[in-house]
């Protein structure tokens, strides 16, 4: 039997109006059979946010960046705003007033109702450095309270910041150094910013950005997921590879070890970790974002497995194999975990027990 695999799976988007999916194009799916009630043809790569019945959309492709508003009922466009840098994850949305992010560090912030432009801010641009060593911006900033925050990877000898601009003028209100680079998002969460950097997972205070804790969870590997937070913990996954020479043999063997961490939220002390499948003969190795509802979390590892654990002590609930290799960050909502599957389908399982519920090939 031949297997369909595309290079990544589906990713699952969650809005008020029900699940989209992403593979290409967007598809709005049905919640009781997963039949796909819209789709949205798209022109790149999307990132996107919602609010109010409309999608809006961070666009990509390889000749412009554009930022889409789109209205969810029947996919009409009601405005576009052309980019002058490559757009960097989902837009944010507050106080009227939609914010997007470019790679090399500008924010702008555009009016919701049609696309004008409110304000930008750039981080300085060193003309001694060139554009491929300078600072980026990589995944999506977070809002609160009228704040915007957001942090960009640099490489040695430059030092990463975190930086906080006042929504509703784009003032700088302060930035702080952080320890290492990020690449995923942050997460806001009461007065705190939590985020991964490679190997620590930190928190910072939301007003000045003072450091509340700092724990380093990787010797030899990386964090694979923003921070997911709850009252009592922060949870995040992690992927590390280690290697040994095998003397009978006379060659090296390699090792994949994908971990989740939970940590106490007050300090950042350890709660638990667990190890999870992984597919010993792939060279490269991934995890997913965990997502979590009242009691369990849910997470995906690059074997096609589907785990759900107990939140409060990460022994497990139950595990379903998919047809794939690679899953997209599960998506929980109403009773159901969904799951995006490089075969080029998504998934939609019963949370107590892991059942299928329906499938649907995009």
């Amino acid at each position: 039997m031949t297997r369909t695999e595309t290079i990544l799976p589906p990713r699952l988007f969650l809005a008020p109006e029900g699940l989209f999916a992403i593979q290409g194009d967007m598809y709005a799916l049905e919640s009781a059979s997963g039949a796909v009630q819209h789709h949205y043809p798209v022109e790149g790569l999307p990132e996107v946010a919602s609010a109010q019945g409309v999608l809006y959309l961070n666009v990509t492709n390889r000749f412009r960046s554009t930022v889409q508003a789109v209205r969810i009922t029947d996919g009409a466009l009601l405005w576009e705003y052309l980019a002058d840098d490559t757009l960097a994850g989902a837009p944010a949305i507050g106080d009227g007033a939609l914010y997007v992010g470019t790679r090399y560090g500008s924010v702008l912030a555009l009016r919701l109702d049609d696309g004008t432009l409110l304000w930008r801010y750039s981080v300085g641009d060193d003309p001694e450095i060139p554009s491929f060593q300078r600072p980026m911006l990589v995944k999506a900033f977070a809002t609160a309270a009228g704040i915007i925050y957001f942090a960009l990877a640099a490489n040695p000898p430059l030092q990463p910041f975190l930086f906080a601009l006042q929504a509703r003028t784009g003032q700088l209100l302060w930035q702080v150094p952080l320890p290492e680079s990020t690449t995923h998002e942050l997460t806001i969460f009461d007065e705190g910013i939590y985020l991964s950097t490679y190997r620590h997972c930190c928190a910072m205070r939301a007003s000045d950005g003072a450091t509340l804790w700092n724990q380093r969870l990787q010797e030899h590997g990386h964090l694979f997921s923003r921070p997911i937070v709850t009252d009592e913990a922060v949870y995040v996954s992690s992927l590390q590879f280690t290697s040994s020479f095998a003397r009978d043999k006379g060659a090296w063997t390699h090792h994949k070890q994908i971990t989740l961490h939970a940590l106490r939220r007050g300090n950042g002390s350890p709660l638990w970790n667990v190890q999870l499948p992984a597919a010993e003969e792939q060279e490269t190795g991934s995890v997913t974002e965990p997502a979590v509802d009242q009691t369990s979390l849910f997470v995906g590892t690059d074997d096609g497995t589907l785990s759900a654990l107990h939140r409060s002590t990460g022994l497990p609930r139950w595990h379903y194999q998919t047809s794939g290799t690679r899953l997209s960050e599960p998506v929980v909502w109403q009773q159901i975990v969904s799951v995006g599957v490089n075969d080029g389908s998504v998934l939609a399982l019963r949370i107590d027990d892991g059942t299928l519920l329906w499938r649907t090939p995009l």
